[in-house]
């Protein structure tokens, strides 16, 4: 049983928020509403940070955190460089575009090249400099981070223009397609590296009629996970496309070397499961969950509650310590 942080934040209850991003070791926590956001060191409770509402956060190798400030009033949109070992903010030194945006870590560009073809750039958030390209054809595609490893998810469906066009070049997914039953129904995904823009993994599935964009999906080993409108997680095979199973909720966190995925169901409900579907535990909150995220290689489960406590969950020994601003408790889980 672990104790995560003490008075971790305000009293207030926390609200719908649009950024939750937790460092890497567990550390540091960036969060933000709309119009308000802080950074929290949940070893020590303290606030390092508050400033006004930020659209997106990144904990970079460097060993820094960085924030994209959108415009407001009079001031102009900028990504802060902000320092974890001391108090110090500056602004990053490359120009940024409206067509830049912050995702799994690098700030990305969309630029219309004309004649139906899209380049995507890829740059190091700290610097601005290119790490990779690719060009796509007749349409940008949907795109989204995947949040068990920080690759990246594309998504096209299999009959428009842009996914005839990828297809063509991915003569080894023919049989899938051709064995689609409803033609306007499949869906074509994905799985680029991050770090080099490889492909890593692709697939051609058929898309559920409640099927709800491409924000509600994780691939996680040889499996994905697809959120649906009417609050189901489809499991998919990367081999071969196939449902494999269905579960109530929708994805909050993932774990790629354990294959386990936390799902939340009714406000307060987190569930865990495997990649066959079953059922590893059950916690009730008590609070609307807001962040789940996997630690020690899926031994244990982070949940932060709109109550500003931090859950510890063991999932091996079925017990939480629960952490926050006021008390701690731990108790046996189901």
């Amino acid at each position: 049983m672990q104790e995560l942080a003490r008075r971790m934040l305000p009293l207030s209850p926390l609200g719908s928020t649009r950024v939750v991003e937790l460092s890497p070791d567990g550390r540091y926590l960036a969060i933000s509403g709309k119009s308000r956001g802080a950074v929290w060191d949940m070893k020590t409770g303290g606030r390092l940070y508050y400033l006004r509402g930020f659209t997106g956060a990144a904990f970079h190798p460097d060993g820094n955190l960085y924030l994209d400030l959108p415009k407001y009033d009079k001031i102009e949109r900028s990504v802060m460089h902000v320092s974890l070992g001391k108090s110090a903010i500056t602004k990053v030194d490359y120009p940024l575009t409206d067509e830049m945006f912050m995702r799994a870590g690098r700030m990305m560009e969309w630029k219309d090249q004309g004649k139906g073809k899209f380049l995507l750039t890829v740059r190091d958030l700290a610097t601005g400099k290119e790490q990779w390209n690719r060009t796509f054809e007749k349409e940008k595609p949907a795109s989204t981070r995947n949040y068990a490893d920080n690759n990246l998810l594309f998504v096209w469906k299999t009959s428009s223009g842009a996914g005839k066009a990828e297809l063509k070049n991915r003569p080894e997914l023919a049989a899938e397609v051709a064995a689609l039953k409803d033609k306007d129904a499949g869906l074509l995904i994905e799985v680029v590296s991050i770090d080099k823009g490889e492909i890593l993994k692709s697939v051609v599935l058929t898309r559920p009629p409640a099927y709800d964009g491409v924000n509600g999906l994780d691939q996680v080993q040889d499996t994905i996970l697809l959120d649906t409108s009417d609050n189901r997680v489809l499991l998919f095979s990367t081999k071969t496309g196939a449902m494999t199973q269905q579960v109530f909720g929708y994805v909050v966190g993932v774990d790629r070397q354990a294959g386990l995925f936390c799902v939340k169901n009714r406000r307060d409900e987190a569930l865990v499961y495997d990649l066959n579907g079953k059922e590893v535990s059950h916690f009730q909150a008590g609070t609307t969950v807001r962040l789940a995220r996997f630690e020690d290689e899926g031994k244990k489960l982070l949940l932060l509650g709109a109550d500003q406590k931090i859950r510890v969950i063991d999932l091996q020994q079925k017990t939480i310590a629960a952490a926050g601003p006021s008390n701690t408790s731990s108790e046996a889980i189901h």
